[in-house]
């Protein structure tokens, strides 16, 4: 690799920096073009559209079978957890990856701690946020999952550059 090419992948550089704030830029122009698209749009679950759509075609239909468990007020809990897991192992996979290939030194490592500090407290406290909109409760049990998701990715990170380490050192002993 050049030296160029080496210094733009160098973390806290200013390339690194504007990438970073270009992609930051990028997911907040995709959220906002979402939100003026569905503006003024009927805010109901696919599960209530399917019962609304199959009343109207056939309003004799009963279903087969009847749920044996309706979470009622827990479903938000759960939704959060499956968000949060699904995320964690996501971003942990993602974190060991990237420890695996990139070297780092210790105010790095810092600076990732925390951030992940950070993205904990702020998940604890969109614990306390409730809607009364599903959809809208569901997004503040997903910004949980990926608050959560933050400390897995520096979790898995810093297991990646463990196992590089030992891979290191065994192919210097062999």
């Amino acid at each position: 690799m050049s030296q160029a090419g080496a210094k733009a992948a160098t973390p806290g550089t200013p390339a690194l920096l504007r990438r970073n704030l270009a992609l930051l830029a990028g997911t907040l122009l995709l959220a906002a073009a979402a939100l003026l698209v569905a503006r003024g749009a009927a805010w109901k679950g696919a599960d209530q559209r399917t019962v609304e759509v199959i009343g109207e075609v056939r309003g004799d239909y009963q279903p087969w079978f009847r749920p044996f468990f309706t979470p009622g007020r827990a479903e938000r809990y759960l939704f959060g957890l499956q968000a949060a897991l699904g995320t964690a192992a996501l971003t942990g996979l993602a974190g060991w990856a990237a420890g695996r290939r990139e070297s780092t030194d210790q105010q790095t490592l810092r600076a990732a701690g925390v951030v992940a500090a950070c993205s904990l407290v702020a998940g604890a406290g969109l614990a306390f946020v409730s809607s009364e909109h599903g959809e809208i409760q569901a997004l503040i049990s997903a910004a949980q999952g990926v608050c959560l998701g933050l400390p897995a990715f520096l979790i898995g990170y810093l297991l990646g550059r463990r196992a590089a380490a030992v891979a290191g050192h065994a192919k210097g002993a062999s």
